[in-house]
């Protein structure tokens, strides 16, 4: 999905860890009381997702050797 119209997520029992193998990814990250929940929080997949309330989330690329 295009960076404006990508929901953000977040967990309560477990965390992501991305990494990139070949070519490099933008990863965003915000705090989740700055967001809109969109999907409330499912307790059986552990996620709650969020639309984006402004462009100015913390912006990293992610290459190969590098995670988040």
């Amino acid at each position: 999905a295009e960076p404006e119209t990508a929901l953000f997520e977040s967990h309560k029992d477990y965390i992501d860890i991305q990494s990139v193998l070949i070519g490099a990814e933008v990863f965003e990250c915000s705090f989740t009381e700055d967001l809109n929940v969109e999907i409330p929080y499912d307790s059986t997949k552990d996620v709650t997702f969020y639309k984006r309330t402004n462009p100015g989330q913390s912006r990293m690329e992610i290459t190969p050797q590098t995670f988040v």
